[in-house]
């Protein structure tokens, strides 16, 4: 059982937020709670693009299986494509309102 004071470990560190999520839904239609934690949102307004501040955290226990999921399933171009497709719509209707 989860100690709910156990810090949760990254499986994924990347300056992609649209790959976090990604990653993040792969690992939960796996059965592995994960979230997505953007520390660029917390930075003092200076981000720089090769700096890995997005992270797809799980909890300790489930990390080694995280891992070895994305080994086995790499996220593709095409997936990469698609969500960014995603996020630029979501981003445009976000503007409109």
């Amino acid at each position: 059982m989860t100690n709910k004071n156990e810090k949760w470990l990254p499986a994924l560190e990347t300056g992609v937020e649209f790959e976090a999520e990604v990653v993040a839904d792969r690992l939960k239609d796996a059965g592995i709670p994960a979230v997505v934690m953007n520390q660029r949102e917390k930075s003092i307004g200076i981000a720089f693009s090769d700096q890995k501040l997005i992270q797809v955290l799980v909890q300790p226990e489930r990390l080694d299986e995280a891992k070895e999921i994305l080994n086995q399933q790499p996220i593709t171009d095409e997936e990469l494509e698609q969500a960014a497709l995603n996020a630029s719509l979501e981003k445009e209707e976000e503007e409109d309102e």
